[in-house]
């Protein structure tokens, strides 16, 4: 009978700390096991009904709502953001400089300063008594001119062919256009472009379309 009265004891206040929230995993495993035992003997729920209804606090609800929490899968924690993740995560502020009472100029190079042959411009070839005949190699220094490129020097005969046919009609006049894209657009489907970044030379390949 005394065990029976402990057994019911314990139960009690395990469960009261179970709702305040103050239990622990060990505490959680004990609250369990007594309440195993409680409820597979006849005599002991005998006792602990007596005894807990004798009591002004009814724990017979508490221990309802417990049985039905356990059944209930607990919410996982969300793992809180680092703060390193977050920093890493802001763009670092652009670095400007004041030009005039309300303006504003970024110091970060554009892309066009970068790589002048993605610069976009127009231009315009006109036939004279000098020039009756735009070839391609004409067309491809004009739209070179001021990049600070250069073209590689035609060293083979289908090389020196291809700068001297002439220019289509209709290229004369071109642009809006990225300079890169304007010197493949003149150079044909089959020719591939290729730039050396150290010499600072354009250069022209056939395409393996064409080699087969």
């Amino acid at each position: 009978m005394h065990g029976n009265r402990k057994i019911c004891v314990t139960l009690s206040v395990f469960a009261i700390r179970r709702m305040s929230g103050h239990l622990s995993v060990a505490g959680e495993f004990q609250f369990t096991a007594a309440f195993i035992v409680v409820f597979s003997h006849p005599v002991p729920v005998l006792i602990c009904r007596r005894r807990v209804f004798m009591t002004p606090f009814n724990i017979w609800p508490v221990a309802a709502v417990l049985l039905l929490s356990a059944c209930i899968s607990k919410p996982q924690p969300v793992p809180a953001v680092t703060t390193a993740s977050a920093a890493s995560a802001t763009p670092a502020p652009t670095e400007v400089v004041h030009t005039a009472r309300y303006t504003l100029v970024s110091l970060t190079p554009e892309d066009t300063l970068r790589y002048p042959l993605r610069q976009i411009t127009s231009h315009n070839l006109v036939i004279s008594k000098k020039t009756p005949v735009i070839t391609r190699g004409d067309a491809l220094h004009t739209w070179l001119s001021g990049t600070g490129y250069g073209l590689c020097l035609p060293v083979t005969d289908d090389m020196r062919q291809f700068m001297g046919s002439p220019l289509p009609d209709n290229q004369r006049s071109s642009g809006p256009l990225r300079i890169s894209d304007a010197l493949q657009l003149i150079a044909g489907s089959a020719w591939q472009m290729s730039t050396d970044e150290v010499t600072r030379t354009v250069c022209f390949q056939h395409s393996p379309q064409t080699l087969s």
